[in-house]
């Protein structure tokens, strides 16, 4: 029986007998021989070093945010927008984490407070997070009462524009004022908008 003589770059270069098949010395610790050592009848003259895997997706490529101090109210059923936060994502593959903590209180019992996130693109309202559409009702006769209104939003929105993050508030009976950081409720309040670009 005879077998091949390989070299990985050369491909097959001769036969040899069974017989006269060289003796292969394993050094210490499994080394085995070195490339082009008289007599090796396999030669390997690649790497073994795997190359890292390319990090996956889910981190953070950028955070911004808004502290937003001033006080403002609304008395009608239509979206009064004051607290802002734009961003550009870096690829149409992102998602944008979009968090919203607003202070906001009310005139009266019986109403409610609707908050919500608008994404506008160019000017245009193209996307909406509808979330807390009943915030802190109560069916007593307690006024002026204060509450944080929290929403999240894990937004695809697909583009490399600019992108602003609006947050918006109205009174549900279209007639009780609602306020948000009502400095009147006492302290001074701040409400915050941040945003997340989470890379795909």
């Amino acid at each position: 029986m005879a077998f091949a003589t390989i070299d990985v770059t050369k491909g097959i270069t001769g036969t040899i007998a069974e017989a006269n098949l060289p003796t292969i010395p394993v050094t210490k610790g499994g080394t085995g021989l070195a490339s082009g050592t008289t007599g090796q009848f396999l030669k390997f003259t690649g790497s073994t070093t795997l190359a890292p895997a390319e990090a996956g997706g889910g981190k953070v490529g950028q955070v911004v945010e808004t502290n937003y101090t001033t006080y403002a109210s609304n008395a009608t059923n239509s979206f009064n927008t004051n607290m802002a936060r734009t961003i550009t994502p870096s690829s149409t593959n992102s998602k944008i984490y979009v968090s919203v903590t607003a202070q906001m209180s009310k005139e009266a019992a019986n109403t409610k407070v609707i908050g919500r996130i608008f994404r506008v693109v160019g000017g245009s309202v193209v996307a909406t997070r509808v979330c807390t559409d009943n915030q802190f009702w109560d069916g007593g006769t307690y006024g002026k009462r204060q509450s944080t209104m929290g929403i999240q939003w894990l937004d695809s929105p697909s583009t490399t524009s600019e992108i602003t993050y609006q947050y918006a508030f109205a009174s549900y009976d279209n007639a009780t004022q609602v306020h948000i950081n009502n400095y009147n409720a006492g302290g001074s309040y701040a409400s915050q908008i941040t945003c997340w670009e989470i890379l795909a």
